[in-house]
């Protein structure tokens, strides 16, 4: 399952008007709630990027945000009783474009969090 992160935010927050961050936390509770009710699998939570590079000082490059989106969905998933011990946080920078292109809509569709629960 994939979902958006609104750009240049890693941070989840429900004080938001966008529609896409508010749907986003409905997915990530369904999840949890299924997650919660079968605790068989392991969760790994990936961060992609788009490949704009990055450098600032709060992320030094793409692997350094993707790692940060993915464990601000950790956290989250741990604050809505995920077991810490199922999930792993990973950063894939911008490696594994979900869509080719350089272009805003692509560079915006590879801006995202993908769940994978392993089985």
């Amino acid at each position: 399952m994939v979902f958006l992160i609104t750009e240049g935010k890693v941070e989840l927050s429900t004080r938001c008007d966008d529609k896409k961050v508010v749907d986003s936390f409905d997915v990530l509770n369904q999840i949890a709630q299924g997650l919660q009710q079968d605790a068989t699998g392991n969760v790994l939570v990936e961060g992609h990027t788009d490949s704009v590079p990055i450098s600032t000082a709060k992320y030094a490059s793409n692997w350094e945000l993707s790692s940060a989106r993915a464990g601000a969905v950790v956290r989250y998933l741990v604050e809505r009783g995920i077991e810490p011990h199922r999930l792993a946080a990973i950063g894939r920078a911008d490696n594994f474009p979900l869509v080719a292109g350089n272009d805003a809509a692509a560079r915006a569709a590879n801006r995202r969090v993908a769940i994978v629960v392993q089985y």
